[in-house]
This record gives C-alpha cells, sequence and structure tokens, in this order.
C-alpha cells in the first residue's frame, strides 16, 4: 500500500516506515599469529654455492669485471682490421659465452600457458608468437632458473622442517 493510503486508514506509518533492522555481528576473537621466520641464511648459501659453480654465472661475472675495466680504462684503442680485432677480442675475453650455452632451455622446468590461454592465443597469430619468444625466453633465463631453484629449496627445508 502507498504511505497516504496508509495514513488515511490510521495506520501508524513512522513504526512501519522508519523501523530499522539491528543487525547484530558475532564478533569472534582472532589473534594474530606471525608466520615463522623464513630460512633465509640456508637458503642464501644454497644459492651462493650453487652460483658459485654455474658456468653461465661465472661467464656472466667474467663479463661484467671485463667491461667495467674497459670503461674504468682511459682511452681504449680498438683496432678495424679484422685480424688484430680478433685478437684484441680474444686478450679481452669477449667471446666468453657461446651462442649454445646462453640459449640452452631449462631443464628443471618447462614454461607453459594454462589451457584457457592456449586456446585464446589461438585465435591471433601474432600474439601466439609474440607468446612462444616469451615463453621461450622465460625457458632460458637463468635468472629464473635460479629462482626456482631457491623455491625449491624452500620447499624441501619447509618439508624437512615439517617431519
Amino acid at each position: 500500500m502507498w504511505p497516504c493510503l496508509m495514513f488515511l486508514m490510521g495506520w501508524n506509518t513512522e513504526k512501519i516506515f522508519l523501523r530499522t533492522p539491528t543487525i547484530r555481528y558475532h564478533e569472534k576473537k582472532q589473534y594474530y599469529k606471525p608466520l615463522s621466520p623464513l630460512p633465509v641464511t640456508q637458503l642464501s648459501t644454497a644459492r651462493y654455492n650453487r652460483i658459485l659453480q654455474s658456468k653461465k654465472f661465472k661467464a656472466i661475472k667474467n663479463i661484467i669485471h671485463n667491461r667495467s675495466k674497459l670503461l674504468k680504462a682511459a682511452s681504449t684503442t680498438i683496432p678495424l682490421q679484422l685480424d688484430a680485432f680478433e685478437k684484441w677480442a680474444s686478450e679481452n675475453n669477449f667471446d666468453e659465452l657461446d651462442e649454445d650455452e646462453i640459449s640452452e632451455d631449462s631443464k628443471l622446468f618447462k614454461a607453459e600457458n594454462h589451457q584457457a590461454e592456449k586456446q585464446r592465443l589461438a585465435l591471433n597469430i601474432a600474439s601466439k608468437t609474440m607468446n612462444e619468444y616469451t615463453l621461450q625466453t622465460i625457458q632460458q633465463d637463468i635468472y629464473i632458473e635460479e629462482a626456482f631453484r631457491v623455491l625449491l629449496d624452500l620447499v624441501q627445508l619447509q618439508k624437512s622442517k615439517n617431519h
């Protein structure tokens, strides 16, 4: 019924329309319980040992060292003749990483899309090509592989801690 008709009929509209429902919340007592601290020292020790043994990380470290040494040098003369340049490049260790060694896929994990993304990519060739390149880059990235190894170490430490 409309409020004006209710008023004419003598009903008390204040009780009907101004009544607000009482909402009662059940408050549960909750206490903050922090997670146990992560074993950062064990993880960083394992990571450091792996990096020291890795050929790729050693080569990258040498390249960074050689490039910084070149930049700090007051003047550098780079020969333009092919034979002289090859000799200079070999002396300055610019050919440390082979293309095959750099582009080696990780044997530890496989970078893939989920099923819905695969179906979406099947409709667009350009997106599919870009996605394949991105997945290949992820698969070959040694930093992502090392991050994955750190996570595996963490899982292993958590399992050994619980058992």
